[in-house]
């Protein structure tokens, strides 16, 4: 079957090479402008784990400027993980049906954005196009091919040295904000139903709060699934070793018979309830003690809660220079020799996972050979 992917990429490199001789002309930012004062436009029209490394931005951001008014365009696969966000005022959500698209433009230009912020830190069409045609005064964005769309580019800063994190938040020094020097870490906030629903969860299956690993055997793509054998040995080889932890086995919905069959063939386990969002996982995780996925979205929500982590991933991700690793929060990170999360062995997840629990004694109570904590 042919493949349309070159088509569409030289599509959008020719596109790209016409609007750059279109739009030439930047605006340069005064000197005196008052932030403060001013209404901003973020895009982040991406995924769930580029809506919370974004985080950082706007939080760090609303504190020095706290009566800037800051939207953000997201898409349907992530608008959520900002809905009970206190620093944002409007998600606007982005879809690819061009009927919606032009609606939204027009909302968008008429709301007269002081700024429009582009978060995102690959060349994009469509931040190109929601940059030149979203009736922004000024447009701010990393170093990167479709820098012309932008009147101030930021300087990127190198990809396998730098985590994606500190590469946007590289964007708060043209308002005047060292990112350097501010506490940056990942926020996530959930809904109070949310918190119901994980507390009513943990009053049954843990009372006494009993310090509890959680094993996420879900991602994104078949090649990340983690759930057959070197996960169960994984999971056998803890209770031996840390007989009191629980273990809660977590999934998306659509595993959840691939999440049964581990408790069934894993003595000890829990299942953790069916789950009817996003938002409802991120607050079970948050109760955790620790947390082993191969999803590197649950792995930003865990550092969000500083829950310490065991994080997966396949080879492709550490060639690419990919550094998505848990921002800001203790983790211990294995990559596979293949593009293949399941060619991890049980027992490199479980050296991790005691060095991990080494450095964090005071999560857990009673275990052999471990200080108190």
């Amino acid at each position: 079957m042919l493949s349309l992917k070159p088509i569409e990429l030289a599509f959008r490199r020719a596109l790209l090479y016409v609007l750059r001789f279109l739009f030439r002309k930047k605006r340069p930012l005064p000197a005196d402008v008052d932030f403060n004062s001013c209404t901003f436009l973020f895009l982040r029209q991406d995924l769930i784990g580029d809506a919370l490394i974004s985080t950082p931005v706007l939080h760090a951001f609303k504190k020095r400027y706290p009566g800037v008014a800051l939207d953000v365009l997201m898409s349907p696969k992530n608008h959520f993980v900002l809905a009970n966000d206190p620093t944002v005022r409007n998600r606007l959500v982005y879809e690819k049906f061009l009927p919606k698209a032009l609606s939204l433009l027009q909302k968008v230009r008429r709301n007269r954005y002081d700024f429009i912020v582009d978060l995102v830190d690959n060349q994009s069409i469509t931040s190109t196009l929601w940059c030149l045609f979203g009736g922004g005064r000024f447009r701010v964005g990393l170093s990167k091919e479709n820098d012309f769309c932008y009147d101030i580019a930021v300087p990127l800063l190198a990809k396998k040295e730098f985590h994606v994190a500190d590469r946007t938040a590289n964007l708060l020094s043209v308002f005047n904000i060292d990112p350097r020097q501010e506490e940056l870490h990942i926020h996530y906030q959930p809904s109070s139903e949310a918190e119901r629903f994980a507390e009513d969860f943990w009053n049954s299956f843990n009372r006494d709060r009993t310090p509890v690993l959680g094993v996420n055997i879900s991602a994104g793509a078949s090649y990340r699934m983690w759930w057959r054998e070197n996960c169960r040995n994984f999971i056998r080889e803890v209770i031996k070793k840390f007989p009191e932890l629980r273990i809660l086995v977590l999934s998306v919905p659509a595993d959840r018979l691939k999440a049964e069959e581990v408790t069934r063939a894993v003595l000890g386990t829990v299942l953790a309830p069916l789950t009817p969002s996003f938002d409802h996982a991120a607050a079970l995780i948050e109760r955790l003690s620790f947390l082993a996925t191969p999803d590197t979205s649950m792995c930003q929500v865990a550092a969000a809660f500083r829950v310490p982590s065991v994080v997966l991933y396949p080879n492709l991700a550490v060639l690419h220079g990919h550094l998505w690793t848990p921002y800001r929060s203790d983790a211990e990170n294995i990559a596979a020799s293949f593009d293949d999360i399941g060619t991890i062995r049980s027992e490199q997840i479980i050296d991790a996972f005691k060095r991990l629990a080494e450095r964090h004694p005071q999560r857990i109570k009673n275990i052999v050979g471990m200080p108190q904590g």
